[in-house]
This record gives structure tokens, C-alpha cells and sequence, in this order.
């Protein structure tokens, strides 16, 4: 009995820890970078410290209500963004961000409250993953499940809304998810 080709082993993604814009094949892109601080990259690094974390310029969400306002849009939707480009495509199981500012007893106001997680096959075209709104900021990991069959290239979050400051920052960012299977490599025969 033949069964297959199965989905590889549930990796993060990065697989490494990034050490610049552009590494094995990894491409990250952001709407914006806050000047002299935040490089985006840096959400990628495996480090979970305030320094190395990627945070957009500041300004681009109101004080009000917390609404961006800025002119980031990605794939139709309008907010802050980092994107990951893969070198091969994924199916996505679930993403994982670590806001910015992490302490405790405190709230953490550079949050995302709404976002959206957007797939790609080539970089042009976006399809909705997921949608969250009202996150709460209670200062830890931020866990959302995705539900697609697809595989795709290019991985975004796009924050529409945060906590109650002006930008948005993500001190570790990790994407979950599978490889395609390869027949040739991961078909099982079973003697019955």
C-alpha cells in the first residue's frame, strides 16, 4: 500500500536567524523603518530584547482610536507591514509575533490590536489568511492559527491598528508551516 506524498516536518520560518536584509535566500521588506533604529530584519533574529526589534515610522496611526493613517498598503489592505519572502513556498500552519516594549506589569502600547496575515505566490497578489481584531496587549506571544490549503511565497502581517501610540514594533516575528511534499522522497509503502 502506497500512501503520499506527505507535507515535510512543521518548521519556523526564517530557518535562520537573519543577520541582514537579505539572507539564504530570505528577503524581508517593510513599509517603513523607524530612521537609525528598528531594522526590519532585525524581527527575525531570534532575539527578543527591544533593540532588536523592527518598528515602522512614527506618526502613521492616530492617537484616537489608533487607526492608521499613514499611506502603508500592502496587497489592498492599508496599514504598517513587514513581509517575509521565502526560497521555497509553504503551506502556512500559524504565525507567531512578540510585540515590542515587553514588560510584565505593563501594557504594551506598540501592539497590533488589528491585522491581517496576507500569502503571496509572487509578491503582486495577496490572499487573506486571517484577520484579527481587538488583540489584547498583555505582553506576551501572539498566536494565530492559519486555515489554508495553499502554499505561497511571500508572508505579511499589516497592522491596521495598535494600542495607543503613533507606530507599531515587533520584537520576534516566526511563521509555521510545511514544505510540499516530494513523492520521489516521502511516499511509505506498507506491506499488508
Amino acid at each position: 500500500e502506497y500512501t503520499g506524498p506527505h507535507d515535510r516536518p512543521l518548521r519556523k520560518y526564517p530557518e535562520v536567524a537573519m543577520g541582514s536584509l537579505t539572507q539564504d535566500d530570505y528577503i524581508v521588506t517593510a513599509s517603513s523603518t523607524y530612521s537609525g533604529f528598528g531594522e526590519r530584519w532585525k524581527v527575525f533574529d531570534n532575539s527578543l530584547t527591544d533593540a532588536d526589534s523592527w518598528v515602522s515610522i512614527g506618526s502613521t496611526y492616530s492617537t484616537d482610536g489608533q487607526t492608521h493613517t499613514g499611506p502603508g498598503t500592502l496587497g489592498g489592505f492599508s496599514g504598517e507591514w513587514i513581509q517575509l519572502q521565502l526560497p521555497e513556498k509553504i503551506k502556512l500552519e500559524y504565525v507567531r509575533i512578540f510585540p515590542r516594549n515587553y514588560q510584565a506589569t505593563q501594557p504594551m502600547p506598540q501592539s497590533p490590536k488589528d491585522y491581517v496575515i496576507i500569502g503571496s505566490t509572487d509578491g503582486t497578489t495577496y490572499k487573506l489568511l486571517a484577520t484579527v481584531t481587538n488583540q489584547g496587549d498583555n505582553g506576551s506571544w501572539i498566536t494565530t492559527n492559519i486555515n489554508t490549503t495553499e502554499l505561497y511565497m511571500y508572508f505579511a502581517v499589516v497592522v491596521s491598528k495598535v494600542h495607543s501610540t503613533s507606530l507599531v514594533a515587533f520584537s520576534e516575528l516566526e511563521f509555521y508551516g510545511h514544505e510540499e511534499g516530494d513523492s520521489s522522497l516521502d511516499t511509505t509503502l506498507k506491506s499488508v
